[in-house]
């Protein structure tokens, strides 16, 4: 691996674990805001959260270049 890839590695898992910060704090506001009654854009923002996990996850995994480290992480 050159250091180069090694760079866009660290970047991607970066941006993922940015990404699953953001999604697991939009499932708290999405809490919130259902413990509070408003159930319908609750829902949605739960539904984004999960969106934006999940595809944080596959857009690392499907990177051309995958460490052990990077992969460990997305799973």
């Amino acid at each position: 691996m050159t250091a180069a890839e090694a760079q866009d590695t660290h970047d991607d898992t970066v941006i993922l674990v940015a990404w699953q910060t953001l999604a697991l704090a939009l499932q708290v506001g999405a809490i919130l805001l259902a413990q509070r009654g408003q159930d319908g854009i609750a829902e949605v923002i739960s539904v984004a959260a999960f969106a934006l996990a999940f595809g944080s996850a596959l857009y690392v995994l499907t990177r051309p270049v995958l460490t052990r480290a990077a992969r460990n992480t997305a799973v």
